[in-house]
């Protein structure tokens, strides 16, 4: 059955005013719109929405499928059309993306109760977005959400729970917008000067604003400056190749919250890198885990451990992990046939050795860069 925005309006009137488990989602949610609920939140705006989504109504009243369903006051439409005019007035004229957007406020095949996970601080639950987009819930007193950290807004306040036969209502005082692309983000923190070294690379930028189900480690501000210098004192030439396979360094496949980190003490992950993988260390410092991912060639030039600096910043197809130093992959299959970087192998036996290796160290630091203008925040 097609429910049409004037059918959802007219149901919403004659529910019950009660709202109770054995209720579907979607009745519950005309139920909290009707006049005279013993709770009442005015929801019209999103049952008008999801009136437009095909299939979307017809989920929400069936028994089949548990949803969590993270559900904006028509208050918080208002305040985001305020602040936000163009992007509603985008999302009004395009359905699918209406639908992904929509999509976002709901986890499917789960029935995510607060009151359950009492042992956590936080977690991350993944979306119906398109991309499985996540939502950082973080458990205290109030039950809050974190997501787009780029909209300028970005956290939301749970008002009430409904319990559901279907699954489960949150009524939240914010519209939950999506994570935008890492360069995006990038943007929205003001990093202007290295937006715009990544952006004489469409390839770095591409990759970067496509994500799927990656974690990317991205240096800080403080890390490039020292890598720049690096390149500037050695008149090191790098060359594009290499700014490739270093970035590629910095983006796992499949996406760790910091959350799936610290359940293992140390792992080692594959990245975008061919056969090259970063390690994950978890130690505890005054009761507090500790973070460190470390590079082949880091261990093999001594050099120490990048530490998460921030964690879970959330973006289009993954999640963002700030750290404190740059990651190095083996260097011989990152130099690969590059002439522009000496080779480890290419100082043995020279009598300039110490000289030489410092070079190659620098060279590897300064190649760097690509990974960290991209993704640093």
């Amino acid at each position: 059955m097609k429910y049409t925005p004037a059918l959802l309006a007219v149901l919403a009137t004659s529910v019950a005013a009660q709202q109770n488990q054995t209720n579907t989602i979607l009745q519950n949610l005309q139920s909290l719109t009707a006049q005279g609920s013993a709770k009442q939140y005015n929801l019209s705006t999103l049952i008008g929405f999801a009136g437009k989504i095909n299939g979307l109504t017809d989920k929400l009243g069936k028994n089949d499928t548990n949803y969590t369903v993270f559900a904006p006051t028509d208050a918080a439409f208002a305040t985001l059309t305020k602040n936000f005019p163009d992007l509603v007035a985008s999302l009004g004229n395009n359905t699918d993306a209406l639908g992904d957007a929509i999509n976002y406020h709901i986890v499917p095949n789960t029935v995510f109760l607060p009151s359950e996970n009492t042992n956590v601080t936080k977690l991350f639950v993944r979306t119906a977005d398109a991309k499985n987009n996540a939502i950082q819930v973080n458990l205290a007193k109030a039950v809050t959400l974190q997501f787009d950290a780029a909209a300028g807004q970005g956290n939301a306040t749970v008002i009430d729970s409904i319990r559901s036969s279907n699954g489960v209502i949150h009524v939240v005082n914010a519209v939950l917008t999506q994570p935008r692309p890492a360069v995006d983000v990038a943007k929205a923190a003001g990093l202007s000067q290295l937006v715009a070294a990544a952006s004489t690379n469409n390839d770095l930028v591409s990759a970067l604003n496509n994500l799927k189900e990656n974690t990317v480690f991205a240096p800080t501000d403080a890390a490039f400056k020292a890598v720049n210098e690096f390149a500037t004192q050695n008149n090191i030439n790098i060359t594009g190749n290499l700014l490739t396979n270093i970035l590629k360094f910095h983006v796992v496949k499949g996406v760790y919250f910091s959350t799936d980190i610290v359940k293992f003490q140390t792992a080692s992950v594959a990245t975008l890198l061919d056969n090259q993988n970063v390690t994950v260390t978890t130690s505890q410092e005054d009761g507090k885990p500790v973070v460190n991912v470390i590079g082949a060639g880091q261990a093999t030039l001594k050099l120490s451990a990048a530490k998460v600096v921030k964690p879970d910043v959330l973006v289009s197809g993954g999640v963002v992990h700030v750290i404190d130093a740059v990651l190095i992959p083996d260097i011989a299959a990152a130099n690969s046939s590059d002439p522009s970087v000496p080779k480890p192998a290419d100082v043995a036996g020279n009598k300039n050795a110490a000289s030489a290796t410092t070079i190659s160290r620098a060279a590897v630091v300064a190649a760097a860069v690509a990974a960290i203008f991209a993704v640093a925040l």
